[in-house]
């Protein structure tokens, strides 16, 4: 069975969310102005500073927002426990989630024995074991942090290895679905399927691996999850163009919207979700599976074979040696374990001739992952075949960059 049959089966399987909100598909029921404002005001040590000629940002615009306002480093190199304490405090990022993100980070874009990531590009390592240079932040992950077909920024094949700058035909795209100045977790879905149709349209080398295209698909409704604020009158959140254009970095008028590199920030009287909800690795799935019901198509494993318009999936059964198929991915926490499960069996490919002791590096992640694997309940993996990846050319495209000041 090829993925696409095999989402169209999920689609069949999943519940209709009536009560879906821009808190993602668990309401957020109260409003608490103490515990949800973000003050950003000068003096509090969250106050907007812009980023200087030393300091990194790179695709992630909630990322850059908090390494403005002093939620993360202001150099935007962090440790795993900064980032997870970092975008609670910011967003109201679940604890599981930002691990799972921040181990990915550290492995497939960091340096292990500092536990750091850059949240865009390379950064000076002090890992004795390197060998292929310094380590390659967000911005140069892909296939294995950062995916095509994302929300605003270029696929990397299609803009010489740039995936990080934005790209303002799909942000414009994106602020043109506003309704009465508000944006919904509909209309997110809206523009990542065009996003996706945009990427197998144009992109030869277009292709969505197991983790890096689930956080791709799940990047989408964060927008609305986490740049939504709140208020009394709108406990679930409400997101407008002057805040879209704040985290974005975006000014100017509708029809002359210019990107100001690296100016991301969060707005004043701004208000995140509650700490009674927090986005967790539950709500993301929630999301995807909700992705699946509107667009049947909208996870993909696999890619374009070399050119355009000539997506192939991989059947789940055959990746998997069983573990997962059509049916049983759906259930329980299924989804979740197999794109956690798969990205941790991925590091020895991810890796190998980048880092001297790749086992290590897979012990520590593992050790890392075990907490999570085990309160998920899932099952083990009977195998992994990545040889049915070697069809996509894109599979191994991995462009890098250089070290180099903002």
């Amino acid at each position: 069975m090829k993925i696409s049959t095999l989402v169209i089966t999920f689609a069949s399987s999943i519940v209709g969310t009536a009560a879906e909100s821009n808190c993602g598909q668990i309401p957020c029921l109260n409003f608490d102005p103490v515990d949800q404002f973000v003050d950003v005001s000068s003096a509090t040590g969250h106050q907007y500073i812009a980023p200087g000629a030393t300091d990194i940002r790179g695709p992630c615009p909630g990322l850059n927002a908090a390494a403005n306002h002093g939620y993360l480093p202001h150099n935007g190199i962090t440790t795993l426990a900064q980032s997870i304490l970092g975008l609670e405090a910011a967003f109201n990022f679940g604890t599981d989630l930002a691990t799972v993100l921040g181990i990915v980070a550290v492995v497939q874009a960091g340096d292990i024995s500092t536990l750091t990531w850059s949240i865009g590009g390379p950064y000076t390592s002090s890992l004795l074991n390197l060998l292929g240079g310094n380590p390659q932040g967000i911005s140069y992950s892909h296939n294995r942090y950062e995916a095509d077909a994302s929300f605003a920024r270029s696929d990397a094949y299609t803009n010489h290895g740039d995936a990080h700058s934005l790209n303002m035909t799909k942000f414009q795209h994106f602020y043109n679905l506003a309704y009465n100045d508000n944006y919904n977790i509909s209309a997110t879905r809206d523009h990542g399927a065009w996003s996706r149709a945009q990427s197998v349209s144009t992109n030869p080398y277009f292709f969505s691996p197991p983790f890096a295209g689930f956080a791709a698909s799940v990047a989408h409704p964060f927008v609305i999850n986490m740049f939504s604020n709140h208020s009394a009158e709108q406990p679930n959140g409400y997101l407008d163009r002057d805040t879209l254009k704040s985290f974005f970095g975006v000014s100017g008028p509708d029809s002359a919207l210019v990107w100001n590199k690296g100016q991301e920030r969060i707005p004043t009287n701004w208000y995140r979700r509650p700490s009674t909800n927090p986005y967790t690795l539950t709500s993301g799935v929630l999301d995807v599976l909700a992705n699946l019901r509107a667009y049947p198509d909208s996870v993909r494993i696999g890619g374009n074979t070399g050119t355009v318009n000539s997506f192939a999936g991989v059947d789940l059964g055959n990746l998997t040696g069983g573990t997962y198929n059509s049916a049983n991915l759906v259930e329980g926490n299924n989804l979740a374990c197999f794109v956690i499960q798969a990205m941790r069996l991925s590091i020895p490919d991810a890796i190998s001739g980048i880092v001297s002791d790749v086992a290590a590096v897979l012990a520590w992640a593992t050790s890392q992952l075990a907490p999570i694997l085990t309160k998920l309940s899932c099952p083990e993996l009977a195998g992994y075949n990545t040889g049915l990846f070697a069809a996509f050319p894109g599979n191994k495209y991995n462009p890098t960059g250089k070290a180099e000041p903002f």
